[in-house]
């Protein structure tokens, strides 16, 4: 599968994902900074927060507060549409 098909894949994930589930929590972030090669780092810079909190969103030991969840799911979108029409474009 392409980036671009993978990214399309993972947008359309993120519209009905239940953000209220913890264990759709952890394989949405999981997914989304595998595909866009993003670093426990990047997310803990824009949600700031630790890199090891990071760490543990991803892994599912823990997830964040459902307030902040919502943001990391827009976040996630934004990033991941943006990526998307970059390989449209580039195509």
């Amino acid at each position: 599968m392409t980036r671009g098909a993978q990214l399309k894949a993972y947008i359309q994930s993120l519209k009905g994902a239940d953000q209220k589930n913890d264990e759709v929590f952890h394989k949405i972030v999981e997914q989304g900074m595998d595909i866009m090669q993003l670093l426990d780092s990047d997310l803990a810079h824009e949600f700031n927060v630790s890199r090891p909190t990071v760490n543990r969103w991803r892994s599912g030991a823990n997830a964040p507060h459902p307030a902040l969840r919502k943001h990391v799911f827009a976040w996630l979108h934004k990033r991941a549409a943006t990526l998307h029409a970059r390989e449209l474009v580039e195509a």
